[in-house]
């Protein structure tokens, strides 16, 4: 039987993925290496996931286990990362040209980041359990601005009534991934990017609206209060005002779902490269809520 390729695979594994078949599931480390292993976010830590809607969780994998993650983005490309004029293709028509999203979902070098132990046990303190399942997600390569490449990491060239003003496209990306229009009240779940390389302000790096997640029931029932439509877009108005955030590599930012995120412009001379990483409990439960984030209905 011929090997499946990344698309097929996702499918497959997607169709694996029903309350009645847990797949893929991280398994609960043994008792003693448990108890040997000190906590990877500290109280700190979780107050930031509170109060502010995220953590870094630092060196989350070595530097090593990044770069292989790095060059298996460069060999589905087919592209030399030191020549940045063939930065600017897509080859596979993976529909990288606006945000950098890639369709690649899986390597060995990428199941090694997404069962890397303090990825894991960081998600598994968030959620209170070990076992978790893990999404099979994609990566991103989001190359600079250049005048030379009109349309490649901009967002006007998309239909307003999409997108919404010129004004709100030039900050970037900013959404949530949960079905916004259905979904009024929020719920615990969570989201993350590692970097795979070190990335700067203005390099195309994660960008949120801190504390946007505590105020998110308000503002929608304030929308609908006033006959307005929700999007996952949300209007430009100063509240939604987003803040970038720097990494080193492999440094793993984990996000509550509720929190307004994308990616900000990419005006540096590098390209940004990350990996999107979830975790959840392996149960009936735990499995409807991430559909309700990722696969909504």
């Amino acid at each position: 039987m011929p090997p499946l390729g990344p698309c097929r695979r996702l499918r497959r594994t997607l169709d694996c993925l029903r309350p009645a078949t847990p797949t893929r599931v991280v398994q609960e480390p043994a008792a003693a290496a448990q108890q040997e292993e000190p906590p990877v976010l500290s109280a700190a830590d979780r107050a930031h996931m509170r109060e502010r809607g995220y953590v870094v969780v630092k060196r989350a994998v070595p530097r090593a286990a990044a770069a292989a993650v790095v060059d298996d983005i460069w060999a589905h490309m087919g592209m030399d990362r030191a020549r940045s004029d063939g930065w600017y293709a897509d080859p596979h028509g993976d529909g990288l040209k606006q945000d950098g999203f890639m369709r690649q979902v899986h390597t060995p070098a990428m199941w090694a980041t997404r069962t890397a132990p303090r990825i894991h046990r960081a998600f598994a303190e968030l959620w209170g359990t070990a076992a978790l399942w893990v999404a099979i997600d994609r990566c991103n390569l989001k190359p600079p601005l250049r005048p030379d490449r009109p349309g490649w990491g901009e967002r006007q060239q998309q239909p307003l009534e999409k997108w919404g003003s010129l004004e709100q496209q030039r900050r970037g990306l900013l959404h949530w991934d949960v079905d916004v229009a259905n979904q009024p009240v929020p719920f615990q779940m969570y989201q993350s990017c590692l970097f795979l390389e070190d990335t700067a302000v203005d390099q195309g790096t994660f960008q949120c609206v801190p504390g946007g997640h505590r105020w998110y029931a308000a503002w929608h029932a304030e929308q609908r209060a006033k006959g307005l439509d929700v999007h996952n877009s949300p209007p430009h108005e100063p509240r939604f005002e987003p803040t970038r955030i720097a990494g080193e590599c492999g440094d793993c930012l984990i996000w509550n779902s509720f929190l307004p995120h994308g990616n900000c412009l990419n005006t540096s001379s590098r390209p940004r490269l990350a990996q999107f990483i979830s975790m959840w409990p392996a149960t009936a439960a735990g499995h409807e809520k991430w559909l309700g984030v990722h696969w909504p209905r």
